[in-house]
């Protein structure tokens, strides 16, 4: 049985830890989800309004339709989505990754990686990250981002495998409406054009096909 909202989430960070270094002893892994929930009240403690966006929150939009053990793909890192630049400041026993190009990565206790990916941020080529993204309410154990919000973010990929994450979602809850959104870069429109062309003439299927 598939577990929802926070349940499932903890389970997934801890199958992502195992599957990781099981597979690969230089593939980086999440932190555990206790050190996720302690970084959530520290950032907001800081002003800071975090939001999880990124695969571990497109897996709790596609909920029941994952076998997590089985069909999700293991990520390695968690993406934190911030309003503002995290504290210079970092929790005891985190560090900064040394090695992060473009963005501003911590290492947890546990060895754990955190990407934060900050608000207006402009990448190469033009992309640019949402101003804000909105939270999904359903659960109250981690602030989620809602079904728009990683649609959004994820639209502004390169990688085929976020593409597929994307088809995954609209196959479980439909492409969201223009006005949820809001104004698109060329990239992320290109990318909607293909993933709502894909759901149209290929609509069921299995995750990451």
């Amino acid at each position: 049985m598939a577990l929802q909202g926070g349940n499932q989430i903890r389970k997934y960070l801890a199958q992502c830890r195992v599957r990781n270094a099981a597979e690969d002893v230089d593939t980086h892994v999440p932190p555990t989800s206790e050190e996720v929930e302690e970084l959530i009240v520290y950032l907001r403690e800081h002003g800071i309004n975090p939001a999880i966006v990124g695969s571990t929150a497109l897996l709790k939009h596609l909920g029941d339709d994952i076998d997590i053990g089985k069909d999700f793909r293991p990520t390695a890192d968690l993406d934190i989505f911030v309003n503002k630049p995290p504290p210079k400041q970092l929790p005891e026993g985190w560090h900064r990754d040394p090695e992060a190009v473009g963005l501003i990565s911590w290492i947890s206790p546990s060895g754990g990686y955190v990407d934060f990916l900050q608000g207006g941020h402009e990448y190469p080529g033009g992309r640019k990250n949402p101003s804000s993204v909105s939270i999904d309410t359903s659960i109250s154990e981690f602030p989620v981002a809602d079904v728009a919000s990683v649609f959004k973010l994820k639209l502004n990929s390169e990688r085929q495998k976020d593409l597929l994450d994307l088809v995954a979602l609209a196959r479980r809850t439909g492409v969201p409406p223009s006005s949820a959104l809001g104004k698109l870069n060329a990239q992320q429109r290109e990318n909607l054009q293909m993933i709502s062309q894909w759901v149209q003439y290929k609509p069921s299927g299995n995750y990451g096909e």
